[in-house]
């Protein structure tokens, strides 16, 4: 147990090595920080709480960590899953049989403290839920729509304090400004970090996250995430450039006609 505390406080991503998970080395880097965080702000013993699983490459370490008490694993295990990016993820063979078969083969992982739920939180009731989570990450479906309410489903299960980070936040931007803008008008107290490559992370209450190295450390490198964000959206610019050059031909074409 003293090795696996002192590899997650080093944020060491190769316990990640397991189970397939859809992040990069930054972002693996950036969700040990979250959960070394939700340890030391906790004392020990702490809930945890994922929107969209899948493979549960996420949840690998969480559960060899014996601090991690409870873990709720929210996904409504649909075939495919509609983006901001203007298509549809296909996930074939997308159940939860599957990403608990995954895990089983994690050294020391207690399954015991993992509750599975095959449901979007359109459907769920926060007051269901028997333990407060400290730690909330959101990488369900990638709307802006989704990505607002599976924030606001969060918030009223963290309550007063506690962390939520959202994965691949350069694809629902719009939906997470929308989520912000609803705190500010609410007047909740929160606090925002951008950690490499692709966490927009909002802390709730006191902000506590950057008392520690950890944390600290990955804002640090937060640079390579602002340009590996930049370098996935350029696809985008160089459609537009395409079109640009297709637009000129024709008008050169027309003027010579």
């Amino acid at each position: 147990m003293a090795t696996l505390s002192r590899r997650i406080a080093g944020l060491d991503d190769t316990l990640f090595d397991v189970v397939e998970s859809q992040t990069t080395v930054n972002d693996r880097r950036s969700l040990l920080a979250l959960h070394h965080a939700a340890a030391r702000l906790t004392g020990g013993g702490f809930a945890y709480l994922e929107i969209g699983s899948h493979l549960g490459g996420s949840l690998q370490v969480l559960v060899r960590d014996r601090r991690c008490e409870r873990i709720f694993s929210i996904d409504a295990r649909p075939d495919t899953v509609p983006d901001e990016r203007g298509y549809a993820f296909s996930y074939p063979a997308n159940s939860t049989a599957r990403m608990v078969a995954e895990l089983s083969t994690v050294r020391g992982a207690d399954l015991d403290k993992l509750r599975t739920i095959d449901a979007s939180t359109a459907t769920l009731d926060p007051q269901l839920f028997d333990a407060r989570p400290s730690l909330c990450f959101v990488d369900a479906e990638h709307t802006d729509e989704a990505v607002r309410r599976d924030g606001h489903f969060c918030r009223n299960l963290l309550g007063e304090a506690g962390v939520l980070a959202f994965h691949d936040a350069y694809v629902v931007y719009r939906g997470l400004s929308a989520f912000l803008d609803d705190l500010s008008r609410s007047s909740v107290e929160h606090h925002v970090l951008f950690l490499p490559d692709t966490l927009l992370v909002v802390e709730f209450g006191d902000a506590r996250l950057l008392r520690l190295p950890q944390i600290r450390k990955q804002i640090a490198a937060n640079w390579q995430g602002y340009l590996w964000t930049l370098n996935h959206v350029d696809v985008y610019r160089e459609i537009v450039r395409q079109q640009r050059d297709v637009d000129v031909r024709t008008l050169v074409r027309q003027h010579r006609s």
